[in-house]
């Protein structure tokens, strides 16, 4: 999928919903059973509201110990324990968002403020999701790479994390791909000294591979 397909779905409200649960993003269907109901039934979906209700019937005794119908109402939000929770914002907006952070190039900061009117502490916030979510997946996927006669582009950067618009320390982090196959490789390190690098590199990339880079590697005994 392009990003500007993406960009058409996040227009549509109902398109996105179901977009977002056929890739198992957000809950589809969900089953509770509350103390009171016991009911083992799914609960009802409201995708205006983004709820799941229940309105199951159930029978407690009253004060005269007869019993009388009364209905769960229980209400649990579609977005609990997804990447979701706790918006502050549409999910358009965070879905549009997650686009542009693909998309453009920093900086960006005053475009998506501008452009999906939320402030400079939520641009800041989702980046750090977003930039954190990348680095698990990498992190999830990373395998060995290289070989005779291949290429493997290594890189590093420093990942900054931000409290309240605060720039705090941060850590390093060095990965590398293979241009051919496009399998990467990307792990944190704890700084970047010739013996940490050549470490990583013994590791994560096989011998005889070609090594090429922006980052400054010399007077690494690449050759061992």
């Amino acid at each position: 999928m392009k990003l500007y397909e993406y960009l058409n779905i996040c227009n549509s409200y109902d398109t996105l919903i179901e977009f977002l649960i056929e890739r198992r993003v957000i809950h589809g269907e969900m089953y509770y059973t509350n103390y009171k109901c016991k009911s083992k039934e799914a609960m009802k979906f409201n995708r205006k509201d983004l709820m799941f209700n229940c309105y199951a019937s159930y029978f407690p005794k009253n004060p005269n110990k007869k019993r009388v119908r009364k209905y769960c109402k229980l209400k649990i939000s579609v977005l609990h324990n997804t990447w979701f929770n706790n918006l502050h914002t549409s999910i358009q907006n965070v879905c549009r968002f997650i686009g542009y952070h693909l998309l453009l190039k920093p900086p960006r900061q005053e475009f998506l403020q501008n452009e999906l009117e939320i402030s400079s502490t939520m641009v800041i916030d989702w980046t750090s999701f977003c930039r954190e979510l990348c680095i698990l997946w990498a992190e999830k996927h990373s395998v060995p790479i290289g070989d005779e006669n291949e290429i493997v582009k290594v890189d590093e950067a420093k990942i900054r994390k931000f409290n309240k618009a605060r720039l705090v320390t941060g850590y390093w982090i060095f990965g590398g791909i293979k241009r051919s196959s496009k399998r990467i490789f990307i792990i944190p390190i704890p700084d970047r000294s010739s013996e940490t690098l050549l470490e990583v590199i013994r590791n994560w990339i096989k011998p005889g591979t070609t090594i090429i880079s922006d980052c400054l590697l010399e007077g690494l005994r690449l050759s061992e």
